[in-house]
Order: C-alpha cells, then sequence, then structure tokens
C-alpha cells in the first residue's frame, strides 16, 4: 500500500523526486529555457491570430457592432503582445515567479472567449475548452497543478457557459474531456523528469570516470620519463587510444639506432661517509633531479640508478639522436658546473659525461608487471660502461675533468659530419697503456671540452640543427 502511495505521488508531484539534490537547478533551468521558447512563439502567434480573426472573420461576417469587435480583438492582441515583450526581457523571465503572467494572460483568453458565446450566438463552446487546454499546457506544470490552474479557468467560464444557454450535463462532459485530455497531455512531465534525472546520473558518473582516468593518467606521468609520457598520450589523444594500449604501443620494444648519455658522479662512496646524509640531501638528489631535467630538455629517456644517470635518445632520425645526445651532454656539465658554484662551501660534486650511438632495443625489456624497465640494451650501451671502468684507470683521469663529454670514435664522426669544426682531442689509448674491457680493438676515445664559450656556441648552433618535430612513428626497423 505504501508503494503503491509512493507512486502516486510520484506521478502527481514527479518534482519531489529531485528536490534538495545538485540536479533540481538544472532541471529549474532546463524548465524555464523551455518554456520560454515556447511561450515567446505562442503568444506572438497569439497576437497574430486576434488580427488575423478581426481581418477575415468578424469583417466577413459583419459582426455587430464592428467596433466593439475591433476593440475586443484589439485588446486580446496587445494582451499577448505584452506576455510576448515580457519574455524578451532577462531582468523580468529570471525572475522566480516568471510563469505568472503567462498565467494571468491564459486566464484573460479563457475568460473572454467564454464571453464571446454570450455576445455571438454562432460561437462553438468547445473553443473555450480548447483555449483551457493549451492555457494550461503551455505552462509546463506537472499534473497536480495543471489541473488545479485549469478547473480555475472552467471556475471562471461556467457563468458565461450558463448566460449562453449551454446546458450543465454537456458542460461536465466537456469539462471532464478537458481534464483527462490534460492528464495524458502532462503525465510525460513524469516521464521526462525521470529520464532527465537518470541523464544527470549518467553525466555524474562520466564526470566521475574521467576524474578517475585523469588522476590515473596524472600519477602514470609521475612515474615515467617526460618523453615517453609526451609520446603516450598523443597515442591517446590522436589515435584514440586508451591509456593502456598507449602505454603498450609505446613501450614496445624495438629496434632503433640511439645516441646514449652515461653520467655517473665520481667520489660517490668517499664522499658519503661522515656526513653522508647532508652530501646526499643537499647534493646528490637535487644534482641528479637537475642534471635529468638537463636530459629531457633535449627529449633524452633518463634512468637514475643511485648517482649513475643514463639516458638514451630514440628519435627515427640517428643524426637529430646524436645532436640531441650532445647537447643533453653539454647541458649536463653547464648545469652540474653551475650547481657547484652555487654550493662553494660544500663538497663539489664531480660528474663525468659520456655519449656513444649505435644500434640497440629500446622500450620496456621487462613486463607490464612489477617488473617494467623502460631502458635501453645493446652494444652502445654495453660500450658506455666499459669507456666509464677505462676513464678510472690513472693514465686517463689525469687528463679530463668534469668538463669533458667523452665519446667514442662513431660518434665523434657522426658529430663532425654535422657540425663542421668541431674541435675534439682524441685519446690514444695504447699509448696510455688503456685496454678497454670486452672491446679489446678499440684504441682510441674523443674527448670535447665544455667551457662557457663554446658551450655557448656549440649550444647556438644544436638549436638550429636538433629537430623541434616530435614523430610519433616508433614502428620497428
Amino acid at each position: 500500500m505504501a508503494m503503491l502511495l509512493d507512486r502516486i505521488i510520484s506521478w502527481i508531484f514527479p518534482s519531489l523526486a529531485i528536490q534538495g539534490t545538485s540536479s533540481y537547478a538544472l532541471w529549474e533551468s532546463k524548465e524555464r529555457r523551455d518554456f520560454l521558447l515556447l511561450a515567446r512563439i505562442l503568444f506572438l502567434v497569439v497576437a497574430a491570430a486576434y488580427i488575423a480573426h478581426y481581418m477575415f472573420f468578424d469583417r466577413v461576417m459583419k459582426l455587430e457592432p464592428i467596433e466593439f469587435w475591433f476593440r475586443f480583438r484589439m485588446m486580446m492582441t496587445g494582451a499577448a503582445l505584452t506576455t510576448a515583450a515580457y519574455y524578451f526581457i532577462p531582468a523580468l523571465y529570471e525572475l522566480k515567479y516568471y510563469k505568472i503572467p503567462a498565467m494571468i494572460a491564459g486566464a484573460i483568453f479563457c475568460y473572454y472567449q467564454a464571453r464571446v458565446l454570450v455576445w455571438y450566438e454562432g460561437g462553438l463552446y468547445f473553443y473555450a475548452f480548447a483555449f483551457v487546454i493549451v492555457a494550461t499546457v503551455v505552462l509546463r506544470l506537472s499534473i497536480a497543478p495543471s489541473l488545479a490552474y485549469a478547473a480555475a479557468l472552467i471556475a471562471s467560464q461556467w457563468h458565461s457557459y450558463i448566460d449562453a444557454g449551454i446546458g450543465v450535463p454537456l458542460l461536465f462532459s466537456a469539462t471532464a474531456i478537458s481534464l483527462i485530455f490534460i492528464i495524458l497531455a502532462r503525465s510525460g512531465f513524469a516521464a521526462e523528469l525521470k529520464y532527465f534525472k537518470a541523464n544527470q546520473e549518467n553525466i555524474e558518473n562520466q564526470r566521475k570516470i574521467i576524474e578517475l582516468n585523469i588522476e590515473y593518467t596524472e600519477r602514470i606521468r609521475a612515474f615515467l620519463p617526460k618523453e615517453i609520457s609526451s609520446r603516450l598520450f598523443r597515442y591517446v589523444e590522436e589515435r584514440r587510444m586508451t591509456i593502456l594500449q598507449a602505454i603498450e604501443e609505446v613501450l614496445r620494444p624495438r629496434h632503433r639506432e640511439i645516441a646514449c648519455l652515461f653520467s655517473d658522479i665520481r667520489g660517490f662512496t668517499r664522499a658519503t661517509q661522515g656526513r653522508g646524509d647532508v652530501f646526499l640531501d643537499e647534493g646528490v638528489i637535487p644534482n641528479v633531479k637537475e642534471c635529468t631535467y638537463a636530459v629531457e630538455r633535449s627529449g633524452g629517456i633518463p634512468r637514475k640508478i643511485g648517482d649513475l644517470l643514463f639516458a638514451y635518445f630514440d628519435q627515427p632520425d640517428p643524426q637529430d639522436n646524436l645532436l640531441r645526445c650532445f647537447k643533453a651532454a653539454i647541458d649536463v656539465i653547464q648545469v652540474n658546473t653551475e650547481f657547484n658554484e652555487a654550493r662553494p662551501d660544500c663538497d663539489p660534486i664531480n660528474r663525468y659525461v659520456l655519449i656513444t650511438s649505435g644500434d640497440a632495443i629500446v622500450g620496456n625489456l621487462g613486463g607490464f608487471d612489477s617488473s617494467i624497465e623502460i631502458t635501453a640494451l645493446g652494444n652502445p650501451v654495453n660500450f658506455l660502461s666499459r669507456i666509464d671502468e677505462a676513464t678510472k684507470h690513472a693514465a686517463i683521469r689525469r687528463l679530463i675533468t668534469t668538463r669533458h663529454v667523452v665519446m667514442d670514435e662513431r660518434t665523434a664522426m657522426g658529430l663532425g659530419a654535422v657540425l663542421p669544426g668541431l674541435k675534439v682531442e682524441r685519446l690514444d689509448l695504447a699509448k696510455l697503456g688503456v685496454q678497454i674491457r670486452d672491446f679489446e680493438s678499440v684504441d682510441r676515445i674523443f674527448l670535447f671540452r665544455v667551457d662557457p664559450l663554446n658551450a655557448q656556441s656549440k649550444n647556438m648552433q644544436l638549436k638550429g640543427l636538433v629537430s623541434t618535430d616530435v614523430t610519433d612513428d616508433y614502428r620497428s626497423l
């Protein structure tokens, strides 16, 4: 019984279901827009209809006195135009009770349409009931207020019906039919509101999903290198992939001709003894962060292991990778130098920077579980670690500083081809009595010294040579 009562109440007063919710204001705004559109059109049409009725009926039928009918039609026309004008003025139609002018206009039209039955014997009584139906439906009220308004309109017309000699049984029949028609016309109000409520809930759920996706993607972005993150979201936006599809595609292992950068801090173990926490907190951690930013500015994909910074550059153009890597190496040296100069009373960060180039496999070389590993695997990476070992030899250590970019012969030749005038120093390993483990046939390495003047000059050259276009073509070669 209680359930049946709830259904009846919700059918008669459907807006009760959303009152007090965030959807109610949206529903009222929508109702206001729909009503305004309908009212503006309807009252202009009503005004035109009264003028046309006078021109093509009253005068043609020679209704007397014609001056009376003229005044009557023009009075109704004025009421319609005034009401229509009201709904074109924002300061008026934005008021809380904005439907009252339409209700008053509807009452005027219905009352005088019933009076026409008294003034003109040929008048049809059902026109007056039709006016009631239209005046009620246009207000877009729920069933209970609609029935109450319709009953009030019919009550105002009743004495005119009696004066016109219309029988009471006929009036009751017409009243019942009119009210039933209004019920049928406004019964869709509850369904419309229910649909609106469901749609708002769907929009709210979609908003929550979007917020969760944004939070999810932001968390993913925080754990991915900047270049990988950029590619990932480009796949999402341009190829309409899901986040998971984009991750799988961007991180899929592929062959590339890459350039690699390797930089670690010399004397790290000794420096961490004694005042190790201070050296780590105020030195190593912010230094690694700044050097990582320098690599990412050139489009590198960094990987940090303690104080060691490794990065690879894997755009489809090998020459572009080489230039990006060289620029990043210069930037790392400059950043490290400026970092030390800003901390004159602290232990300096002595960082060596090495670069190589060649064929490798890049991407996620682990899995998509806890073993995910975004890195490069191949000869240039192995070569880097072996050159780093060699630079620790006393004979080489005397010749290089933290301002040198150390590189292999292939990389030096590649840079020389695109940077005419690049001055590098060759170190003959045999003369120094040094061999590179696992690469015994390599008998020379090259140094490029970075000082403030040539670093600035070289960076200006590189800005014109390094591609600023980021490709989204990462298919295996």
